[in-house]
């Protein structure tokens, strides 16, 4: 969309494999992911994965999860296709995870972001999250929410073992990616 007011209908709806076609062509060409690192985050983090829809047309999403740090809310995709980007698509998308997650009793929400992504940096900036001083070869950044009910933890080693389980594959899956397509 070239014209920023072209985006009539902003709708965020909550992530399904029916958006997955679409998402996968956004994902793969804007953050350069091989498809079977795309297919591990829309099928392990489904329930934290809010797409959104511009006029009915698939136009962007985000797909979050809990870490092992209690209340933290990790955000490890958020994407807005090229044609509907400056018309409000990412605010919607970061104003809805961050409802979404305070509803969910986080009290945080971080992520990590490309030291050579100076759009996304500022992007965040601008929204409220703070750069932390972590080590590693990306930026962290982070906002504090308040949280509007209680966080439903259940049994905390199920769901360390559960991430930590689902960290491995991912890594495992990525190292084989990468190591076939140097061949």
């Amino acid at each position: 969309m070239t014209d920023a007011n072209a985006a009539t209908s902003i709708e965020i709806v909550p992530g399904s494999p029916s958006h997955w076609p679409a998402l996968a062509r956004i994902i793969r060409r804007d953050l350069s992911m091989e498809p079977g690192q795309i297919s591990y985050y829309l099928r392990h983090y489904m329930p934290g994965t809010a797409v959104a829809l511009v006029d009915g047309r698939t136009a962007g999403c985000y797909v979050f999860y809990e870490v092992p740090r209690p209340q933290v809310a990790w955000l490890g995709i958020i994407v807005v296709d090229g044609a509907f980007q400056s018309c409000g698509v990412g605010r919607r998308l970061v104003e809805h995870l961050e409802r979404r997650a305070a509803a969910d009793g986080f009290s945080a929400i971080e992520m990590s972001v490309d030291p050579d992504n100076a759009g996304a940096q500022r992007f965040y900036e601008r929204h409220g999250y703070n750069r932390l001083d972590r080590p590693g070869d990306r930026l962290t950044y982070a906002k504090s929410i308040t949280p509007t009910a209680p966080r439903q933890t259940g049994n905390a080693l199920a769901r360390f073992i559960h991430w930590l389980k689902c960290r491995t594959i991912w890594r495992l899956r990525y190292a084989l990616t990468i190591g076939n397509n140097l061949d």
